[in-house]
Formats: structure tokens, C-alpha cells, sequence
């Protein structure tokens, strides 16, 4: 969970006013962004911990060159993180920022106006992200500010790639190749909502907050909601007398461009970000087709067939992947809530694949088996552990805990093999819907990091993996 400008271009000067970086003092490089509201006040992310006494620089375009005359620096004189910030579920991702002394508003250092809490952005709107943040995944960061047009995703497909971790105060944005990357964290999301002349009115709609990777195709990135954290911005502002409650502070009156070229980027994406992602293939309910041709005899003739039984829907849950490099363990639940993005050394990975919630016709339950400190077990027979009693003790020092949900035992229209891989050194059963992860789907084969090939675990359907590309 890295964060994050990947395939921008070179803004132009002065064309982003509001764009502020916090300075390390070791490296003299941004390690966060942050975005001016006012002259004495600019918004970053709860995560970067920012704190009294460090650098915060405006107004600078080559942040290499330090004798820039547009810059000024300011030193911060107190951070107010969100009270429900949670490094865990990343929710309410959002710190206030005092400086020490007020800026001077002019060509290169204005305020964003603050998104009001009434607007939130719909799917596809076009927004502007921007920072020194790397312009490839753990690649090296850019000596001159850069800028990408991406768009926002529908929370609703946004949650499908993380598990239903994308709450109120999350909202998602992508484009093909375009991503804010590491450095970029706290730096803005702005949207341009025009002025009463048709001029550009740019407005802080999202702070970066966090993804998987930088443009990772199935994973958008995901920005604190500036919108519905708008009401605790004003309260913090208004105690400190900066504006009123129900104002937005004071931009300046001069009409700012920001340049949002769709050049083609240098850095080569393996495929498109979805921002439209088909839904896995679901049965849905049809209803029997009903005729209304006219009957001329007395008597309705009996019928030869066996009405049509209409389908039923299958309601699905996802399956959401973690790894824990201290437990040598990957753990699967459907309850983003047991881990969030990060707990007790788990590391989220993504949605694995989806099962269905409740058992439907041809399915079968998933049953999940623990090996305190060791393994987490998945399987569909209940036999090979023994129990189904929960906490009862089976086999091989396996414990039963629930049942996740169903699946299948064959194939079926719309669903996945759910591959099962085990390393007996340091007893963890693998499952990927992903046949290149382990770069073998037959069963007795020895695959990736040593992992023997055990079959398939049963049919799934589909989830947002890979979280990257295999090489064949």
C-alpha cells in the first residue's frame, strides 16, 4: 500500500498554485504533498505524519533548484490529524496543517477553493492529481512538478477491487497508465467546476491517500473524500478563526490554467486501468416466457412439459486475500472488517475471487481451517480434516472455524478454478485464481517459490486478480 504522479507530464509554472510539498530534512526531497486552502493553512494525509517543526515548501516547480525566487517555505507549526483516522482501514485519511507564518498570495502560491459537502463527484468526472511523487512504481522521483488528468471511479467498482474497504471517505480515480505514486501522499485531487464566467474555479476534492502499486490496471487509486470531509475541515478552521463555518476560503480572483495534455507517458503500462470493469458473470432471474395466443377449445390441453423453473440469483461475497510475511501465511476471509488493509502483520492483497453467500443449487461450502501461528486451510471436503465442529481439533493439528462460503465442485457458466498450492517447510496452503502465479496448474508439480501443485479447490468466480502480470 504505496503512496503516490506516474504517467503526468511537466506541469507548466504557476499552474498549480495550491500544490505544496513537505520537505524531508535529510534528503532535502518531498516525502508528502499538501494542498494550500488559505494563507496560513494547507490539507494533507493523516498517514504522513507530519509534525511541528518540519518544512513545507510553495510555490516551487523544479524542486531541485532551491534558489527558485517563486518558492516560499514555511515551517509547520502544528498538524491536526482526523480523531477517526485508522491505519488499518485507511478511513478519514485527512490532517490540517498550520504554518508558523502566512503565506503571500501571487502567481505561484494561491489556494484551492475546498470542495463543499454537498458535491460529491460522480463517476467519470475528470480531475487533476499532481506532485514530485515517483513516476513508476519504486522508481525515482521527478525534479519538476507533475500533473495527470485521470477520472473517478464509481465506489461501487472501486469496492469490488478492495474488498468493500472503500467507505464514505474514500473516493477512487484512474486512467489508463496515470496514477499518483510514492511521494505523492497528501498532494491534491483537484476538480474544476468553472466560475459564474465560465473560468476555471479548481476545487480540492481528494487528498492521496493509498493503492496497490502505482497505476496497477486493477486497482484505482483511492483519495481521502475531501466532500464528505468537508464539515471537519470547517470545524477545525472556524475554531482557529480563519473563515466562517459555511464559507469556502477566499481564492484569488485570478483565473488559473491547468494544462491536463493527454500526451501519450514514457512509462509503459502492461493494460489499461478498468474504470468500467465487468462485473463477473452472475445468473440472474428470468422470469417464463408467457404467451398469449388464443386457446379455441374448451378444455386447456394438458401439457407434455415440465414448466422451466426460473433461475435464481446468486447473491456473491468476495473472497479478499492477505499475506503475512511473520506468520508465512496467507489468510482469506470475506469480512473486510477482520483486517482491514493492514492488521496484525496481515497485508491486504486483493480480492481473490468472489463465492456465492448462501448455498445455491450444485454448490457446496468452503470450509476454513486454522493451525494456530502456522496455516489457514481452505477446502470444500470436510474429510480431510475430520471436524465441523468449531474449534473442534481434526487432523494434523487443524482447527474447524466457519464456513466462508460456497462454490462448486465442477465447472459452472461464469466461474474460475481456485487453485490449491501447498510448501510443506513452512506449512502454507497457497489458492490463486491465477494459474501464471505459480507458473503451474498440474497437479504434483512443483511450482513457484517451491509450492507443490494439489488441485483444484473448487469453482469461484472471478475476483480482481492478478494484482500484477506474470511472465508466462
Amino acid at each position: 500500500m504505496i503512496q503516490r504522479i506516474v504517467g503526468g507530464v511537466d506541469a507548466n509554472e504557476g499552474d498549480l498554485p495550491w500544490q505544496a510539498a513537505m520537505r524531508s530534512r535529510n534528503s532535502g526531497k518531498p516525502f508528502c504533498g499538501a494542498t494550500l486552502i488559505s494563507k496560513k493553512w494547507a490539507v494533507s494525509a493523516a498517514h504522513c505524519q507530519i509534525r511541528a517543526g518540519q518544512q513545507i515548501v510553495l510555490g516551487a516547480h523544479n524542486f531541485r533548484q532551491a534558489t527558485e525566487a517563486s518558492r516560499q517555505i514555511r515551517t509547520v507549526r502544528r498538524a491536526i490529524n482526523h480523531q477517526g483516522y485508522n491505519d488499518r482501514t485507511m478511513t478519514n485519511d485527512i490532517a490540517l496543517v498550520e504554518l508558523s507564518q502566512e503565506v503571500e498570495f501571487d502567481e505561484f502560491v494561491k489556494p484551492a477553493c475546498v470542495l463543499d459537502s454537498s458535491k460529491q463527484l460522480a463517476a467519470e468526472t475528470p480531475v487533476v492529481i499532481s506532485g514530485w511523487g515517483t513516476t513508476a512504481s519504486g522508481g525515482s522521483q521527478p525534479n519538476i512538478l507533475q500533473e495527470a488528468e485521470v477520472k473517478v471511479v464509481s465506489r461501487q467498482v472501486c469496492n469490488s477491487r478492495y474488498g468493500n474497504g472503500i467507505d464514505r471517505t474514500m473516493l477512487c480515480a484512474a486512467a489508463r497508465g496515470k496514477d499518483s505514486c510514492q511521494g505523492d501522499s497528501g498532494g491534491p485531487l483537484v476538480v474544476d467546476l468553472k466560475d459564474s464566467n465560465g473560468g476555471d474555479q479548481f476545487y480540492l476534492a481528494g487528498v492521496v491517500s493509498f493503492g496497490i502499486g502505482c497505476a496497477n490496471p486493477s486497482y484505482p487509486g483511492v483519495y481521502s473524500n475531501v466532500a464528505s470531509l468537508r464539515n471537519w475541515i470547517q470545524t477545525n478552521l472556524a475554531s482557529a478563526g480563519v473563515y466562517p463555518a459555511t464559507n469556502n476560503p477566499e481564492p484569488s480572483t485570478t483565473t488559473t490554467t491547468t494544462t491536463t495534455t493527454t500526451t501519450k507517458s514514457t512509462t509503459t503500462t502492461k493494460k489499461p486501468v478498468v474504470t468500467t470493469t465487468k462485473k463477473p458473470v452472475v445468473t440472474t432471474t428470468k422470469k417464463p416466457v408467457v404467451t398469449t395466443t388464443e386457446v379455441v377449445t374448451t378444455e386447456p390441453p394438458e401439457s407434455t412439459t415440465t414448466p422451466e423453473e426460473p433461475e435464481v440469483a446468486v447473491e456473491e461475497v468476495q473472497l479478499i486475500r492477505y499475506w503475512s510475511r511473520k506468520f508465512r501465511d496467507h489468510f482469506y476471509t470475506t469480512n473486510f472488517r477482520d483486517l482491514g488493509f493492514m492488521r496484525k502483520s496481515y497485508r491486504f492483497e486483493g480480492v481473490q475471487c468472489k463465492l456465492a453467500k448462501n448455498q445455491v443449487a450444485d454448490s457446496v461450502p468452503l470450509y476454513q481451517y486454522n493451525k494456530p501461528d502456522k496455516d489457514h486451510m481452505y477446502t470444500i471436503d470436510p474429510k480431510e480434516i475430520g471436524v465441523t465442529t468449531p474449534g473442534a481439533e481434526g487432523k494434523n493439528g487443524y482447527k474447524f472455524q466457519k464456513i466462508v462460503g460456497y462454490c462448486y465442485p465442477e465447472p459452472k457458466d461464469g466461474t474460475i478454478p481456485l487453485y490449491r498450492y501447498y510448501k510443506a517447510k513452512i506449512v502454507n496452503h497457497f489458492y490463486t485464481t491465477d494459474g501464471k502465479e505459480m507458473k503451474t496448474t498440474t497437479p504434483g508439480e512443483f511450482g513457484q517459490w517451491n509450492y507443490l501443485m494439489q488441485g483444484i479447490t473448487c469453482y469461484v468466480y472471478p475476483g480482481s486478480y492478478p494484482l500484477r502480470e506474470y511472465k508466462s
